[in-house]
């Protein structure tokens, strides 16, 4: 297919929805006082008289890489009356080497109890880093909030949910979380059939708190054996006597103020990583509508090209030839697009002496970079020397570009190990709004725990570079 023509005109729900699939249908359920949805396998939004207790309750399956493998849904069976549901239904897991099949019963009763029951079956042998239920509570409602951790030794621990964001897990050995509802008494979250443990989401940008099954201290992957059974239980009650929730609104009002909020930030897009390089016609026409700020472009210098004589030599020279082509398309997408370029450059720990022929492809193209951020390609922090050869290579190669470092892997690399040299100038962070939520209409919850990333990084970086200076 020749990405450089016009692609056809995109569908109406490919402009609502970025993509051609239908969202899932969402099915409003009371359970008493108790409400939430049901949505494609998963319980959202539990809450009563407006105190959000879960933003999501489903059940994670992930392989030895950590990816997550998607459920096909079938079986299903729903009852749902006025203050009560059932849900039932088949779930299976399959891809590459990853086969599992759960039948799950989800189960809400007029006195607001919710239960969510699973029993597993591994089809094969696989290797797995989870397999079972995850809880995520908003970060909005309970950050800072006081709440008791029942253990699985039965002991208890009154403790609170992280204000700040916690890089080490809240709470391990979980058996029952108990979160406060008032003069009302206690909302109590039971955990069965596995040791649960909680971290915190803000560390990923979701909003949220996750309590998990399986703790991180045991040996991964694990492995999965043919036969295997799983049953796992989470069960949500609520305090008795508890109020009722009001009924939602027949109709929703939107009031437009005189002001619009803070200012926004300088918003761009991002060539995709998939391998597609070329920027269609029509495409490139929508996306330059938008009048993004900057294009963010990935180029990875793989290998020095200096030696071709043998197999190693000529797999460096196809990676030279790789980023090259990287960066011509990334400089004819932002002409595209009438924006400016920022190039992220990550180096191989043998390939730093690439940023030289980078800066002259830069030069030889006039490219309109208005920032480099040059990191190391296997996920660590910009270190001291490689900031030394950035500046070297590429600080005349574009005229007022800044030079930036950071961290292109984990988040968590950033404070295990702060970018020194040119994060001075500029660091940026690469945050994923929804990286835990499949649904697109879901991210934008999302936005706050972003903020609340950059401003704690910031704050870090700048006591750090403080410090460093005197």
């Amino acid at each position: 297919m020749d990405e450089t023509r016009d692609p056809r005109p995109p569908s109406a729900q490919e402009l609502r929805c970025g993509a051609p699939a239908l969202q899932p249908l969402a099915i409003a359920l009371r359970a008493g006082p108790l409400t939430c949805r049901y949505e494609a396998g998963d319980l959202r939004d539990l809450a009563v008289a407006g105190v959000a207790l879960v933003q999501r309750l489903y059940v994670g399956v992930r392989d030895h890489r950590w990816a997550t493998i998607p459920a096909a849904i079938s079986a299903t069976e729903i009852t749902v009356k006025e203050r009560s549901f059932r849900i039932a239904y088949t779930a299976r897991h399959r891809q590459d080497e990853v086969d599992v099949e759960r039948r799950m019963v989800l189960a809400g009763g007029d006195d607001g109890t919710v239960s969510c029951h699973m029993e597993a079956e591994v089809r094969r042998d696989f290797a797995s880093n989870r397999l079972g239920f995850c809880v995520l509570h908003p970060t909005p409602a309970w950050a800072g909030a006081a709440l008791t951790v029942v253990h699985s030794d039965g002991s208890r621990e009154a403790g609170h949910f992280p204000r700040a964001i916690a890089h080490q897990a809240p709470f391990t050995a979980i058996a029952a979380l108990e979160l406060p509802l008032g003069a009302a008494g206690n909302a109590v979250i039971a955990f069965a059939g596995e040791v649960f443990e909680m971290e915190d989401q803000r560390n990923y940008c979701d909003s949220s708190f996750k309590t998990y099954s399986t703790p991180q201290a045991r040996p991964q992957p694990a492995r999965r054996r043919l036969g295997e059974r799983i049953v796992q239980e989470v069960t949500i009650t609520l305090p008795r006597p508890c109020w009722e929730a009001p009924l939602p609104e027949a109709s929703t009002r939107l009031t437009i103020g005189a002001t619009a909020g803070p200012p926004l930030p300088a918003i761009g897009l991002a060539m995709s990583t998939d391998g597609a390089l070329a920027l269609g016609v029509a495409a490139g026409a929508l996306l330059a509508a938008l009048r993004p700020a900057h294009l963010r472009a990935t180029v990875s210098l793989g290998g020095s090209a200096a030696d071709a004589a043998d197999a190693a030599g000529a797999a460096r020279a196809a990676d030279a030839a790789r980023a090259e082509a990287q960066f011509t398309a990334a400089v004819a997408a932002a002409r595209t697009l009438g924006c400016a370029l920022e190039v992220v450059v990550l180096v191989a720990k043998d390939a730093v002496d690439r940023l030289s022929a980078l800066a002259e492809l830069a030069r030889r193209l006039q490219a309109p970079v208005r920032a480099w951020l040059v990191m190391p390609a296997d996920g660590s922090s910009t270190g001291a020397a490689l900031s030394a050869a950035a500046r070297r290579a590429l600080a005349e190669a574009v005229p007022g570009a800044r030079l930036g470092g950071g961290a292109h892997g984990h988040v968590l690399s950033l404070a295990a190990q702060p970018p020194a040299g040119l994060a001075e100038i500029a660091f940026p962070l690469f945050l994923n709004p929804g990286v835990g939520q499949k649904q697109r209409h879901h991210v934008t919850r999302d936005f706050p725990a972003c903020y609340n990333f950059h401003r704690r990084q910031a704050k870090s970086f700048l006591v750090n570079f403080r410090r460093q200076r005197h």
